[in-house]
């Protein structure tokens, strides 16, 4: 990112993501929610996810793609689907913050067999067809 954001560095991995629709669409980052990707002893994976509602908003239950592609120009389905899974919350997290631990841990790096520079969207149902919101995951 250019400019000073005022926001340190985590570590780790993490996508911005936009609403789908729109009218949703505001300046205010609050409306903006983020999926953080947490690394721990092994800094090259990740196998914890945080979720940060937009609005302040908790959120559970939702459909995760990780596209093969980064280009938000494109369809969900042009950009083909590298990685995906539902998120559902363990028992941590407070707030609008929702935590998980994945089944399958994910590479933080680019190129091949990493997540960075991907295409993110999230989906309300399983049948991926109501998209509500989407991003590209970049470091943290």
């Amino acid at each position: 990112m250019c400019g000073d954001g005022g926001r340190e560095s985590q570590g780790g991995a993490i996508a911005i993501l936009n609403p789908v629709n729109t009218s949703l669409r505001s300046s205010n980052p609050r409306s903006q929610a983020e999926l953080r990707f947490i690394v721990g002893e092994n800094q090259s994976h990740t196998d914890r996810l945080i979720y940060h509602g937009a609005n302040g908003r908790r959120r559970d239950g939702f459909f995760v793609v990780i596209h093969e592609q980064g280009d938000l120009t494109t369809s969900p389905e042009e950009a083909g689907c590298f990685h995906k899974f539902k998120f559902e919350a363990d028992a941590s997290g407070s707030g609008s913050m929702t935590e998980m631990r994945l089944s399958q841990p994910l590479e933080i790096s680019p190129g091949i067999g990493g997540v960075i520079g991907r295409r993110i969207s999230i989906f309300d149902d399983a049948s991926m067809r109501r998209r509500s919101a989407e991003g590209i995951i970049g470091w943290n």
